[in-house]
Formats: C-alpha cells, sequence, structure tokens
C-alpha cells in the first residue's frame, strides 16, 4: 500500500519538495465544517468551473472544507473511472482566497487524470493545503452542514496517506 492508495490525502509535500508531509500538518486540515458542492451532472473529463462553485458562495462562509460530489466513485473497475470531472485552476484559486484549505473529492484525482498538469495540487501545495481524493458516498451526505473526518495513518515524512473518512451531523 502506497501514501495514495484508496481513499487518501495529499499534503503539500506530494507535489512541493519543500512542502510539509502529512505528520507535520496541523490536525485541523483533517477535519471541520463541510460543504458539498453537487457536481453530480459532471459528464466524462468535465471541468467544475468558478460558476458552479460560486452558486454556493453563502453556504461556503460557514465551511472549513469543501467536498465535491461527482458520484464518480460508482465507476470504480471501469474505464470511465479515470475520465472523471475535475476543478479548474479559476475555482480551485477563488476557494484558497475564500480561505477553504481543505478541498476533497469522489474522485480518483482533483486535477484531470492523464495529464502533465496538476493546477491545483500545485496552488494548494503552494498554500500549505489538503487534498482528499478517492473519496465515496458523497450522495449519502443527506444532512446540512456535515463535520467531516480525515484521519491519516500515523506515517512519518510521506506526502499522503490513505485516510478513514466519515461526515457526521451534530443535529
Amino acid at each position: 500500500m502506497g501514501s495514495q492508495s484508496g481513499s487518501h490525502v495529499d499534503a503539500p509535500y506530494h507535489f512541493k519538495n519543500d512542502g510539509l508531509t502529512v505528520d507535520r500538518m496541523e490536525l485541523s486540515y483533517f477535519m471541520g465544517n463541510a460543504l458539498v458542492i453537487d457536481a453530480s451532472d459532471k459528464g466524462e473529463f468535465e471541468e467544475i468551473t468558478l460558476e458552479d462553485v460560486k452558486k454556493y458562495d453563502r453556504q461556503m462562509e460557514k465551511a472549513d472544507i469543501v467536498l465535491f460530489r461527482t458520484d464518480w466513485y460508482q465507476y470504480e473497475g471501469q474505464d470511465k473511472f479515470f475520465r472523471h470531472p475535475y476543478l479548474s485552476a479559476e475555482a480551485g484559486a477563488y476557494l484558497l482566497d475564500r480561505g477553504i484549505q481543505t478541498l476533497a473529492i469522489d474522485a480518483i484525482n482533483l486535477d484531470r487524470t492523464g495529464g502533465t498538469k496538476f493546477p491545483v495540487h500545485e496552488m494548494y501545495a503552494e498554500a500549505g493545503g489538503l487534498i482528499a481524493e478517492n473519496l465515496a458516498h458523497f450522495d449519502k451526505i443527506e444532512f446540512d452542514e456535515p463535520f467531516v473526518i480525515f484521519l491519516p495513518l500515523k506515517l512519518t515524512g510521506v506526502d499522503g496517506s490513505p485516510v478513514r473518512a466519515a461526515a457526521v451531523s451534530f443535529e
């Protein structure tokens, strides 16, 4: 098992040689109030745009973490799994400007898979943020204002970690 196996987080060190490793990141990056942005209408290799994100501006005020729901986890084991929707660089920059330091997606990659450019990973690494990928069942979060937790393994000096992820309600 590697640091990028299954549901996992990417620490800044994943894309930045002098970035923080998982063990050096504050636990606050791995848990917090979440906002689910529904991008389940997106198709293969379709971009999640700034306009898609801005629709959630009001709800974002209470969020520490943004979850992108694509429902793409359902295609695991199929070629289509690797042709998932992805976040635009413009939307990633907008979220950073709004103070969102942790992003998550229920697809294998927040950037487009198969390319040589990873703009969202690079900007989040530069900003010291965290990305969680290859998660599942965001469609089962049927309550407002979920609190999410991505528990990394206790690994030292690594660029990422498999996680146990959960969304809970305190209502």
